[in-house]
């Protein structure tokens, strides 16, 4: 099964990828990686091609710097991910896709957007 969604928008469409990246806790010992669930409704986290993390079951979308994660080794204390998180998740969804043109302009794009935002908030 793909970790790759598509959703058509007229003439645009919009490359996400499931967030996967280990635990944004530096004190953290479980390094391994994790498919992030929204902690209100369990819905899946997905990244997408304009630095915004969404929920796929309800309306919850924001820019990637305003989330936090909580693994189950610290059950409510948030963390939010830095910039080696990001580059992290961003490596796996090149690797899922096969690396093909496409995700690389994704990539490329979306790193660009990230940076630029990042910088402004």
């Amino acid at each position: 099964q793909s970790t790759w969604g598509n959703l058509l928008d007229a003439t645009l469409v919009v490359m996400k990828v499931q967030l996967e990246i280990p635990c944004p806790n530096p004190t953290c010992a479980d390094k391994s990686t994790s498919k992030w669930h929204h902690a209100s409704c369990g819905g899946a986290i997905w990244l997408d091609d304009q630095g915004f993390l969404e929920c796929d079951k309800n309306d919850a979308r924001y820019f990637i710097k305003h989330w936090s994660f909580a693994c189950s080794k610290h059950p409510g204390n948030y963390y939010q991910p830095n910039a080696t998180d990001i580059s992290y998740a961003l490596g796996l969804a090149v690797m899922a896709s096969g690396k093909n043109r496409d995700t690389m302009r994704w990539l490329v794009g979306l790193s660009g957007r990230i940076l630029e935002d990042w910088e402004k908030m």
